[in-house]
């Protein structure tokens, strides 16, 4: 259920289903970055600093507990 960018080349684009294949540049990778895919009838919203460092810590905490 990942969102996946991936490259047009090689045999990528015959693994990825559904992913938004670019040519594998410094551009096109900015370009997808700032226009991530999204799932039909959901809201893609960019995750914050603060979402994006709780989650990992989240699970940094997980794994060094365990």
């Amino acid at each position: 259920g990942c969102l996946v960018i991936a490259s047009n080349r090689t045999a990528i684009p015959e693994v990825c289903n559904n992913a938004l294949l670019i040519e594998p540049n410094t551009e096109s990778l900015k370009e997808a970055l700032q226009n991530p895919p999204c799932r039909t009838g959901n809201v893609c919203e960019s995750p914050s600093w603060d979402s994006s460092a709780k989650r990992l810590s989240d699970i940094l905490l997980l794994h060094s507990n365990g």
